[in-house]
């Protein structure tokens, strides 16, 4: 049996096993990718720009989502200024560096102060959970 005929019988076990992997190697990972990056650099911007000729319709509906997001965001963040900090971050009780925390952008009054450490820890728990997160 050769490799490629291993890998189509075992596809989906030796996919999971390297997302497992690759998954507790990000370091490893994004250096991985950058070579790649560096390396076919040429080829994946000419396929890109082929994607965006192709998908001109596409492109639309997903930049007038993003524009609909970010002028939601752009309210609620106008509003919550409006809002006073409280005296302490409400998760750890740290009374400096003092910021304001969106859980919702829909709901724009719904802000909680939470110190600068608390904050990023937030965005960092509910990363994988974003848009961002996911195209990784």
């Amino acid at each position: 049996m050769n490799s490629k005929e291993y890998y189509q019988k075992n596809k989906k076990r030796i996919r999971k096993r390297n997302n497992l992997y690759w998954k507790n190697n990000k370091d490893k990972k994004s250096v991985k990718d950058r070579r790649y990056y560096i390396k076919h650099r040429e080829y994946l911007i000419k396929k890109s720009q082929k994607w965006r000729i192709n998908n001109q319709e596409k492109r639309k509906k997903q930049s007038k989502k993003r524009y609909i997001l970010v002028q939601i965001k752009i309210k609620a963040q106008r509003l919550a200024q409006k809002i006073p900090l409280k005296k302490s971050c409400e998760i750890c009780g740290e009374i400096n560096n003092l910021e304001r925390h969106h859980w919702d952008y829909n709901q724009s009054l719904l802000v909680n102060t939470l110190c600068k450490n608390c904050h990023q820890i937030q965005h960092i728990k509910y990363f994988y959970d974003s848009y961002y997160g996911r195209i990784l």
